[in-house]
């Protein structure tokens, strides 16, 4: 399903939005930037949902990058450590990729060795995502939402019955993360927000 492109969609105050490159699919990606009163700020891609970098102000007041990511979107599409993005729709590893649920067993695409690692070969992190802006009284924040047909959360076409939505929701200052999962039959998800800090340091881009 190609993504609905947000750029109709009127932004609060303290957020920007900019093109961030197409996929080789041809799907538009976009970063919005999210700044506070209080110094924080955080770029958040729709490509895999990525939080790219988090600006944040030191004891001093000296704003940081504080997360590991890249600065175009090529190093996220040749990424292999899953950086910044939201990964599923199993994270962690399902052993030699097969489980069994409700009587019924599943066979999985293997990308970790014999096993099936946070969505498999095409995962969460490789979805360009829906993204709607909110504003709720001084907080600002993204709704991403993805709906997960059959042939992507395994990669393989496992049968999982109609696609799915999966909203994600970024909240600033709090950086508070919400995951909702909504599926019409027994669902297999644990999805996670991948972002790997790097502590007050200059910028850790590459």
């Amino acid at each position: 399903m190609k993504p609905t492109r947000s750029s109709s969609l009127a932004l609060p105050k303290g957020m920007l939005r900019e093109p961030f490159g197409t996929t080789p699919e041809g799907h538009a990606v976009e970063r919005y930037t999210l700044a506070s009163a209080s110094g924080v700020t955080i770029n958040v891609l729709t490509y895999g949902g990525v939080i790219q970098s988090v600006f944040a102000p030191d004891r001093a007041g000296v704003l940081a990058d504080v997360t590991l990511g890249y600065d175009t979107l090529d190093g996220y599409l040749r990424d292999k450590s899953y950086l910044g993005a939201l990964v599923g729709r199993y994270a962690n590893r399902i052993r030699a990729g097969r489980f069994s649920l409700d009587g019924r067993d599943y066979a999985l695409a293997t990308n970790a060795g014999t096993n099936h690692l946070h969505g498999g070969v095409r995962g969460f992190n490789k979805a360009v995502w829906m993204c709607e802006p909110f504003a709720e009284g001084e907080n600002i924040g993204l709704v991403l939402g993805h709906f997960s047909p059959d042939i992507l959360p395994f990669s393989h076409g496992q049968p999982f019955g109609p696609p799915r939505p999966l909203d994600h929701r970024d909240d600033l200052d709090s950086c508070d993360h919400t995951l909702a999962f909504v599926g019409h039959d027994p669902p297999l998800s644990s999805c996670a927000a991948h972002c790997l800090w790097a502590g007050m340091q200059p910028s850790a881009k590459r």
